[in-house]
C-alpha cells in the first residue's frame, strides 16, 4: 500500500500516528521558491534539455533501418529484440534499461543503443539480467562499443548476484574493426570467461538462440548452465557454410551445419529444442523457476516524499549547483520516504552531508557532496561508511562538485590523507553502492564520491551534470538558451565530461530525469535486495568501527 500525502502538516502528522508500521525521521524542510525568475529559467533549460535527450533516446530506440527491421520481421519471420523482452518479462513488472544511449556519435557512426539492448526485470517475480543484439543494426554484429556494454551488463549480473538471460542474434564480430573487438582482455573474450566465473559463484545463465550465433560468438551458448534453441532461425557454428565452401568445398546449408535438429541431438551444444521463438520465450521462463531463488518481496508500504520531485527541475537547469542553493536539502526531501533524514555528524564538514533515511520502505545510508571534499568532510565520509558497511545498509552518493573554493594548502597533506581514507573506506565496502550524478563531479570528487572507477553497483547522471578530471577544464559550458537543437547535442557530444558523451561511452548506465530518481533508486534498490544471498554477501566482521 503506498501512502501520498502531499500535505506537510499532515505528513508530519502522518509519520508520528504511523510510527509503528511506517519508520521515518525528522522531517526536512525542503520548500523552494517555484515562482522565482531564477526557478523558473532553470526549468526551462530543464526542459529544453530533456526534450533534445527525447530525440536521442529516440533515435536509440528505433534501432535498425526501416529496410532491416522490415527484412527482420516479414522476411525472416523473427522477433524484435525489445518484442522479446517484452515477452520475456512478467506483464507489466517494471524494468530498469542499461546502456541506451550506448554507441551514439563514435567515430565509427551512430550505433543505436550499440547494437545491444540490456535490460533488467522481473521473470515470475525474480530480477534478472537480460539483452541481446539487436539484428536490424547491422546484422547483430558486435562493435567495440557493444562489447564495452556486453561486459558491464555481465558485471551487474556479478556485482548485484541475479540470474542472466541471453537472446543471441549475432552476425559475430564486425569485421572491419574485428581488430577492436578481441585484443584486450577486457574485450570479446572476456565475455566467455565472465560466463564460467559467474556460473562457479552461483549465478545462473540461460542462452537462448533465436538467430544466428557464429564465429566467437558460439561460445556463448555453450558455455551458457541451459540453453534453447529455435528450430529454422537458430544456428550455431564457427564457420558458415561459405567458408566450409571456401576451406574444404563442400556445400552444406545452414540447418546442417549447426541448426537445432544437429545441435540437440547430436552435438549436445543445446538442451531444449523449441518450435517458435514464443515457445523458446516461454521455456527460458520455466528455466528460472528450477534456479530454486528465494521470493523476492519489497516492502510492502511507505510514505510519499512530502514535496513534489517535478520542482528538481528547478535546480537541475543551472550551470553550476552551489551549496547555498542547499541542493542536498532539497533533493533528499524529494527521493526519500516522509521526506524524513537523519544526519550523521551535522556540524562537522562544511561540504558533505551524510545521514540516515527510507527510500521505498529500504533503509539507505546517503552522502552528498556540494565542492570539493575537506579534510573534516572525509574523516566523517569515512566514518559513516564504516558504520553502514557494518549494520549491512547500502549507500547513496549523490555527487555535486557545486562551486570551486580555495583550500587551505597548508593542510594539503591532511587532505591528502583523509580524502584517501574515504576512498579506502568505500572501496573496501562490499554493500551495495549507487551513484547519481546531480550537478557534476570533478578532479579526486570522482574518487572520494564512489565515481565509475570504484565499481558502484549503478551509476546514473542528470542531463547537464558533468564529469571531469582536469580541474582547468570550463564547467558548465552548454549554451543552452540560445542553442537549437542540433547545435546544443553538439556541444554535448563535444564535451567529453558531459553525460551524453560519457553515456554513449559506457562510462555510466544511463541519464534520468531528475523528477525520475526516487522511482530508479527504488528499481535499483529492489534489484539489489533481490539478488541470491544478498545480505549474506555484505558482511565482514573482522573490524571494530573506527572513529575518525
Amino acid at each position: 500500500m503506498l501512502l501520498n500525502r502531499n500535505n506537510f502538516q499532515f505528513c508530519k502528522y502522518a509519520i508520528r500516528r504511523l510510527s509503528t508500521k511506517l519508520p521515518s525521521f525528522k522531517v526536512l524542510d525542503g520548500s523552494i521558491d517555484s515562482q522565482s525568475s531564477e526557478f523558473r529559467t532553470s526549468v526551462e533549460k530543464s526542459n529544453r534539455i530533456h526534450l533534445c535527450l527525447k530525440s536521442v533516446q529516440d533515435m536509440a530506440l528505433a534501432g535498425g533501418s526501416e529496410k532491416a527491421i522490415k527484412k527482420h520481421v516479414n522476411v525472416k519471420k523473427k522477433l524484435l529484440i525489445r518484442h522479446r523482452l517484452q515477452k520475456l518479462f512478467d506483464p507489466e513488472s517494471p524494468f530498469l534499461e542499461i546502456g541506451l544511449l550506448a554507441g551514439l556519435g563514435m567515430d565509427y557512426g551512430n550505433i543505436s543503443a550499440a547494437g545491444l539492448v540490456v535490460a533488467i526485470g522481473q521473470i515470475h517475480g525474480h530480477y534478472c539480467l537480460a539483452g541481446g543484439s539487436d539484428a536490424t543494426v547491422k546484422g547483430g554484429t558486435f562493435f567495440p562499443i557493444g562489447v564495452e556494454k556486453n561486459i558491464r551488463s555481465q558485471k551487474i549480473c556479478s556485482i548485484n548476484r541475479i540470474p542472466g538471460v541471453i537472446l543471441i542474434d549475432s552476425g559475430g564480430a564486425f569485421l572491419p574493426l574485428q581488430s577492436e573487438v578481441f585484443p584486450d582482455r577486457d574485450h570479446g573474450g572476456r565475455t566467455f570467461r565472465n560466463e564460467a566465473v559467474g556460473s562457479a559463484k552461483g549465478i545462473p545463465q540461460i542462452a537462448i538462440v533465436c538467430g544466428s550465433s557464429t564465429a566467437g560468438g558460439a561460445y556463448a551458448p555453450t558455455m551458457a548452465e541451459e540453453a534453447i534453441i529455435v528450430d529454422r532461425i537458430g544456428t550455431i557454428f564457427l564457420g558458415g557454410p561459405p567458408l566450409v565452401k571456401a576451406a574444404t568445398g563442400e556445400v552444406v546449408t545452414e540447418e546442417e551445419l549447426g541448426g537445432a535438429d544437429l545441435h540437440c541431438r547430436v552435438s549436445g551444444c543445446t538442451d531444449y529444442f523449441a518450435e517458435t521463438e514464443d515457445e523458446a520465450i516461454e521455456m527460458c521462463r520455466e528455466s528460472i523457476l528450477t534456479f530454486n531463488l528465494e521470493k523476492f518481496a519489497p516492502p510492502p508500504e511507505y510514505l510519499e516524499p512530502v514535496y513534489s520531485a517535478a520542482e528538481l527541475n528547478g535546480i537541475a537547469g543551472k550551470n553550476i549547483i552551489g551549496k547555498s542553493d542547499m541542493f542536498a536539502v532539497i533533493i533528499i526531501s524529494r527521493i526519500v520516504d516522509g521526506s524524513g533524514f537523519k544526519e550523521f555528524k551535522s556540524k562537522f564538514g562544511s561540504h558533505l552531508i551524510t545521514g540516515f533515511a527510507f527510500l521505498k520502505g529500504y533503509l539507505i545510508g546517503l552522502l552528498a557532496n556540494s565542492g570539493p571534499i575537506t579534510s573534516a568532510d572525509a574523516q566523517k565520509g569515512a566514518h559513516f561508511i564504516h558504520l553502514c558497511q557494518k549494520r549491512l545498509i547500502p549507500m547513496i552518493f549523490l555527487q555535486n562538485s557545486g562551486i570551486p573554493e580555495k583550500l587551505d594548502y597548508n593542510l594539503q597533506g591532511n587532505i591528502l590523507k583523509d580524502r584517501a581514507k574515504m576512498i579506502a573506506a568505500h572501496s573496501c565496502a562490499n554493500v551495495p553502492k549507487i551513484t547519481i550524478n546531480v550537478g557534476g563531479c570533478h578532479s579526486d570528487e570522482n574518487f572520494t564520491m564512489c565515481g565509475w572507477t570504484f565499481k558502484p553497483n549503478f551509476l546514473f547522471s542528470w542531463p547537464l551534470a558533468e564529469t571531469q578530471f582536469d580541474e582547468k577544464l570550463e564547467q558548465g559550458g552548454f549554451d543552452i538558451a540560445r542553442a537549437d537543437e542540433d547545435s546544443l547535442l553538439l556541444q554535448m557530444f563535444e564535451n567529453k565530461g558531459s553525460a551524453l558523451y560519457r553515456s554513449s561511452r559506457m562510462l555510466q548506465d544511463g541519464i534520468i530525469l531528475p523528477e525520475d530518481t526516487r522511482k530508479t533508486l527504488g528499481l535499483c534498490l529492489d534489484i539489489i535486495h533481490s539478488g541470491i544471498s544478498a545480505k549474506e554477501r555484505w558482511e565482514t566482521k573482522n573490524l571494530p568501527i573506527f572513529r575518525m
